[in-house]
């Protein structure tokens, strides 16, 4: 998954990775002494079935920097979700979401079996604190 993957590889550079968005793209940072990465992501909020679509919902820029351990754990559900839904706050706990359209088998296996607003989707939902800059 490519969030994971993300997350995964900033989190050898450094314990402490960086979130920007805005209306247009989102950005995920590692900054060290000897070395930086990023991975940028445009939005394409028109191609919502494409499984690599990026959609953005940006109300204002946002910049926040999480721990990395905490933020690889999280992380780790993409694995099974086939979306990822982060709503970041500066002033507020972030909430990362992961929308999953089957929990396990074969898809035809689950059909009709629940029903909720999701349309028969499960959805984990993770509050992760940002750093302030006094924690950095």
């Amino acid at each position: 998954n490519e969030f994971e993957s993300a997350i995964k590889n900033l989190s050898m550079i450094t314990d402490i990775i960086g979130i920007e968005a805005d209306s247009e793209k989102i950005i995920f940072k590692a900054e060290n002494s000897s070395n930086d990465a990023e991975y940028c992501y445009e939005a394409n909020n028109d191609d919502i079935d494409n499984d690599n679509s990026v959609i953005i919902e940006s109300k204002n820029e946002t910049s926040v920097k999480f721990t990395a351990k905490f933020l690889l754990q999280f992380a780790k559900a993409s694995a099974i979700a086939k979306y990822v839904d982060m709503k970041l706050d500066k002033e507020f706990p972030s909430i990362f979401g992961f929308i999953i359209d089957k929990l396990g088998g074969k898809e035809d296996d689950f059909e009709g079996d629940y029903e909720n607003e999701n349309d028969g989707k499960g959805y984990m939902k993770f509050l992760l604190a940002h750093l302030n800059s006094s924690d950095e």
